[in-house]
């Protein structure tokens, strides 16, 4: 399966994604966030057992990789933790003694363990980011139902909707 140069694909039951990780992109949790806007992707999320395990082999072998952002945050505390744009976590792999209310509302992952900790968003930590192998997901475009995108010389246009649909048509 093909996803962007540089990106890992993992096929978890059928549910095919590319991911991207990386150590020589550290960044504060927000600049995770607008890397993976830019490359029209997700922060990292995860949703089952097999699926971070997969994550896990692949980020413990990056030297020098301590830890990578998620897209795992209680920004409004009122929702409790989600993912960023998407809904809650129907999988948890905290670390001992996590979740804690003092050390900020946003996730990093520790990348030998795998295990997920309370983090503040100043902190810098290496690139997470995901998407569904066969397309990108879509960003909501507001009152604006249509988004336009250029693609190497083509125009095309795609319907905007919630962060958990996806486009397969880029």
């Amino acid at each position: 399966m093909h996803c962007f140069p540089g990106w890992v694909y993992h096929d978890d039951g059928g549910v095919g994604n590319c991911y991207l990780f990386s150590e020589d992109l550290l960044r504060p949790w927000q600049g995770n966030i607008e890397f993976c806007a830019a490359e029209r992707t997700v922060p990292l999320y995860i949703t089952k057992a097999t699926e971070m395990e997969w994550i896990q082999s692949q980020t413990k072998n990056l030297v020098g990789m301590q830890s990578i952002w998620t897209g795992g945050n209680k920004l409004d505390w009122n929702s409790g933790w989600i993912w960023y744009g998407l809904a809650t976590f129907p999988y948890i792999n905290w670390d001992i003694s996590e979740p804690n209310n003092y050390n900020g509302d946003v996730i990093s992952m520790d990348a030998q363990t795998g295990k997920w900790k309370v983090d503040f968003e100043s902190e810098q930590r290496g690139i997470g980011c995901k998407y569904p192998r066969g397309g990108t997901p879509e960003t909501s475009c507001g009152d604006n139902c249509f988004q336009e995108i250029v693609c190497e010389d083509q125009t095309q246009r795609i319907t905007c909707g919630p962060i958990t649909s996806y486009s397969y048509e880029l």
